[in-house]
C-alpha cells in the first residue's frame, strides 16, 4: 500500500560482527561459518535498504569498506545522564547490567566470576558482585555465592545504580555500543 515508503535498516549492532569476534574467541569454525552467512544476511538487508544506520564509528567505516555503495548513517547512541544523589563515598559493591537471552552478557559474567573475583577478594575484603539482568541462565544462576548475588529483572534500574561504586561491562565479544556503557 505505500509503494514509495522508505526501507530504514537499523542495526544496533552488527550480528555478524559479534559472531565473528564469539567465532575467534573459541576458535570454533563452526561459529565462524554461522558468522559468514550472517554477514551475507546482513549486507543483503542494508543493500536493499534506502538507509541503514548504525550507531559506532567502527561500524560505519567497516561497513562502508564492504559496500562503498551503500547508503550508511552514523546514529550515535544519546543518553540522558542526571547527577547522582548518592555521594560515591556512600556507595559500595559492584553492578553487572544485562539481559541474559544475549550470550555475551552470559560469558561477561562468568568470566568476571571466575577470573576477576578472585583477584578482588584478595585485595577489598567483603567486595560483592552484584548481577542484574532479565532471565539469568542456570550458568548465570550457578555462579551465586556469599559475594556473587543475582538478582534478576530489577524493574526500576536507577535507584540500585545509586547503590553501586562502580558498573562493569566486561565483554569479551560484541558489536556496536553497548547501552550499559551509556
Amino acid at each position: 500500500f505505500c509503494t514509495s515508503a522508505k526501507v530504514l535498516f537499523h542495526t544496533v549492532d552488527l550480528h555478524f560482527l559479534r559472531m565473528e569476534r564469539h567465532a575467534k574467541l573459541e576458535s570454533s569454525k563452526q561459529l565462524l561459518k554461522e558468522s559468514e552467512q550472517m554477514k551475507t544476511m546482513e549486507m543483503n538487508c542494508i543493500a536493499q535498504a534506502d538507509v541503514s544506520t548504525v550507531i559506532s564509528p567502527e561500524e560505519l567505516n567497516l561497513l562502508s569498506n564492504i559496500n562503498p555503495t551503500s547508503n550508511i548513517k552514523l546514529m550515535p547512541l544519546i543518553r540522558s545522564i542526571k547527577a547522582p544523589k548518592t555521594h560515591f563515598k556512600d556507595r559500595k559493591n559492584i553492578l553487572f547490567i544485562g539481559g541474559f537471552n544475549h550470550l555475551p552478557n552470559v560469558d561477561a559474567v562468568k568470566y568476571f566470576a571466575n577470573n576477576v573475583m578472585p583477584l578482588l577478594r584478595k585485595r577489598i575484603p567483603g567486595i560483592k558482585f552484584y548481577i542484574v539482568g532479565s532471565n539469568p541462565s542456570q550458568e548465570v544462576l550457578d555462579l551465586r555465592s556469599e559475594d556473587i548475588i543475582v538478582l534478576g529483572f530489577v524493574d526500576k534500574i536507577l535507584p540500585l545504580m545509586e547503590k553501586f561504586k562502580i558498573s562493569v561491562a566486561p565483554l569479551r565479544y560484541g558489536a556496536g555500543i553497548k547501552g550499559k556503557i551509556g
